[in-house]
């Protein structure tokens, strides 16, 4: 009997128990019933405000960008032909001075020169009036054997010899005197153009010896640039004359006018595209020469020595599309705006110049190229856009 009532008195505790939760449960929907929900408050998407330029293939002409040293094309080393003490010389013979055309530079020692023409000049008279004598001779001892039947053969032979050996006499002495003259205006070195003096190892009374350099000359009316090109830049980009008939070497390179530049800008001149000089193996790399016009030079000079920036233009191609380099990645893609959302289009690039790539193929004509500066932008953004901008190659990008 009593483990009955213990039973039931814990099943008596259950159902009170149950009936407690149960009353709370109902309570807590009554009170949660009488609450209101919050309202849903729904973000706007956000918008990124874009840059936009319109794509418009047209026709560029490509240009080279390279640097190279400024040359004079004639350099002249002299020497003297002849040794000798240096007995004057050009009051202006200084490194740096620009001496004209034929004026004397330097003067060698002639004293014993002149007298051995002196000398020689003398015995040349005596011999040419002993030939003349001599031949007088010949003629008149060959007459009277031919025509008086006087004197004998042997005599005529001889007076002949005679007048040959004086003859040849006169001959060596008027060489000898040529020499002498030849020596004496080798005695005088004069400037073969109007030059600059870039080296001088002479002074007056000192000995020069025959072959040794002493003076070193530079034309400076025509200057020279050899740049260098890369190789697959040279084959795409380098203009050639189509008219010049092929060769195993290079063909005539278009004379296109090119800017030469020093130290960003403060020197300027302006060239022609000249030639190709050569072609280095090792570095796969095509030297060009660039003749610069002097005669248009303005204000601070190109001058030789000075390394250069040479901006050279080359092919025009047809339908290529300037954009400025930041709007292209790396790796080829551009975002566009398309419908009011950013899309990626992959692109090809075969041209860099100056802040602008020029893209060839992936954009259609007329799509709005995004040229804002952005750093991984969502793909199908939406897009704020401003008012379409022209830009073509040359405008700041």
């Amino acid at each position: 009997m009593p483990e009955k009532k213990k039973h039931k008195k814990a099943m008596t505790k259950a159902l009170l128990c149950t009936l407690v939760l149960l009353g709370g449960a109902v309570s807590m929907t009554a009170l949660a019933s009488l609450k209101k929900p919050p309202k849903e408050n729904v973000m706007p998407e956000l918008k990124l405000a874009v840059d936009v330029t319109a794509s418009r293939p047209q026709e560029v002409q490509s240009m080279i960008s390279g640097y190279g040293e400024v040359q004079a094309l004639n350099t002249v080393a002299l020497a003297p032909e002849r040794s000798g003490r240096v007995v004057a010389i050009h009051p202006r013979l200084e490194e740096g001075e620009v001496i004209d055309a034929g004026e004397v530079l330097f003067r060698l020692d002639t004293e014993a020169l002149m007298l051995e023409k002196t000398t020689a000049t003398r015995r040349l008279v005596t011999l040419t009036r002993n030939r003349d004598l001599l031949k007088k001779e010949y003629e008149r001892t060959q007459t009277l054997f031919e025509n008086m039947k006087t004197g004998s053969l042997t005599a005529v032979e001889t007076a002949e010899q005679n007048y040959n050996s004086a003859k040849d006499s006169v001959d060596q002495q008027v060489y000898v005197l040529a020499e002498t003259n030849l020596n004496l205006k080798k005695s005088v070195i004069r400037a073969p153009f109007k030059a600059r003096v870039k080296t001088v190892s002479i002074e007056k009374e000192h000995y020069v010896t025959a072959g040794t350099e002493v003076i070193t000359l530079a034309d400076d009316a025509i200057l020279e640039m050899a740049v260098p090109i890369k190789g697959d830049e040279a084959a795409t980009y380098l203009a050639f004359d189509e008219n010049s008939a092929p060769a195993t070497w290079f063909g005539t390179l278009k004379k296109n006018r090119c800017q030469v530049s020093w130290t960003n800008g403060m020197a300027t001149a302006s060239g022609t595209l000249d030639r190709v000089i050569r072609y280095d193996t090792a570095s796969r790399t095509v030297y060009v020469a660039i003749r610069i016009d002097q005669k248009k030079q303005v204000g601070f000079p190109v001058t030789e020595g000075m390394f250069c920036k040479a901006s050279i233009p080359g092919r025009t191609f047809d339908n290529l599309i300037p954009l400025p380099s930041h709007a292209v990645s790396y790796d080829g893609k551009v975002y566009v705006a398309e419908d009011g959302r950013l899309k990626t289009v992959q692109v090809d690039t075969p041209y860099t110049h100056e802040g602008f790539t020029y893209v060839s193929s992936g954009l259609a004509p007329g799509a709005m190229v995004i040229t804002s500066r952005l750093t991984s932008p969502l793909e199908g953004a939406l897009l704020t856009i401003q008012a379409p901008k022209e830009l073509a190659a040359g405008d700041t990008p």
